[in-house]
């Protein structure tokens, strides 16, 4: 297996040397060749190159040469042609710009017209609201004057009232009043009038006066007449006015004036004496009294 190895690469070496100086020869031969055919394949591409440069020129000097004709056989129409679209812009600009001058004196004028109106409805509302201002002020001077009057007027009246008091003051002191005292029962009626001071009577009457049954002496008509003879008696000792105290019998009787206590009040309203003031005296039990008869009541 050695043998064969080191004979192989023997073989081997000995066609490495060899393949070198072939590869040279080779080269050495196909050198000028290769140059030969690179230099003629660049003249030929640099002539290829200048001619499609020239033929480019050339085409593109036909067609400026093209258009200059053009041109030139266009002449002014060719110039009217290019100008018409100008023109027209500038006429479209023109007519848009004459509209846009109505537009705007036509905004101007509603403007006007708007603020005119404007100014009217300001105006209005200016006077309406001076109107309404005066208004209130007369209305409110009116009502001051109002109050002023009404002031000087309650002023006037309590000055009066103190006035008429004075006077009523200095009456009653000039004049004499006295006291009625009435007192009512189911049985009989009784007026006694004293001073002021209950402690002089100045007349007295009962209803058993004036008449003769004793059933009638409770009666308003018996207790009219009593009324009336005090009445005489009384204007004769110079008496213009009394109070009137009314008294039922109260206590465990009865606490309800007898029929007889309202005629008697009319008759003396009706004498012509003042009226002062009316009480009821009539005297009411806190708790209450023992009533009359024995533990085992009435004896019959």
């Amino acid at each position: 297996m050695d043998g064969l190895l080191s004979s192989g690469e023997e073989e081997y070496k000995a066609a490495a040397d060899e393949a070198p100086e072939e590869s040279a020869a080779e080269a050495g031969q196909d050198v000028p060749q290769a140059e030969g055919a690179g230099v003629d394949k660049g003249v030929a591409a640099d002539g290829g190159g200048r001619d499609d440069g020239m033929n480019g020129d050339s085409d593109g000097d036909d067609k400026n040469d093209q258009g200059n004709d053009a041109s030139g056989q266009s002449g002014p129409d060719g110039a009217a042609a290019e100008d018409s679209p100008d023109e027209a812009a500038s006429d479209e600009v023109e007519d848009g710009d004459g509209d846009s001058d109505d537009k705007e004196e036509q905004t101007v004028e509603i403007s006007t017209s708007d603020a005119q109106a404007q100014l009217a409805k300001l105006r209005t509302a200016t006077e309406t609201r001076a109107r309404a201002i005066q208004a209130d002020a007369e209305s409110s001077e009116s009502m001051v004057d109002a109050i002023k009057a009404e002031d000087i007027s309650q002023a006037r009246r309590k000055q009066q009232q103190d006035a008429d008091a004075e006077q009523e003051s200095e009456r009653h002191e000039n004049e004499k009043w006295g006291i009625a005292h009435i007192f009512s029962s189911y049985n009989n009626t009784i007026i006694h009038m004293t001073d002021l001071t209950g402690g002089e009577t100045v007349a007295i009457s009962s209803g058993g006066i004036h008449v003769n049954a004793d059933r009638y002496e409770s009666s308003p008509f018996a207790a009219m007449k009593a009324a009336n003879a005090v009445i005489e008696s009384a204007r004769a000792k110079g008496f213009v006015g009394f109070h009137i105290r009314v008294r039922a019998v109260g206590g465990v009787g009865s606490r309800v004036p007898g029929p007889g206590a309202q005629s008697a009040i009319r008759a003396l309203a009706r004498g012509g004496f003042k009226i002062g003031r009316i009480d009821d005296v009539t005297p009411i039990p806190h708790d209450t009294t023992r009533k009359k008869g024995g533990k085992r009541g009435r004896r019959v």
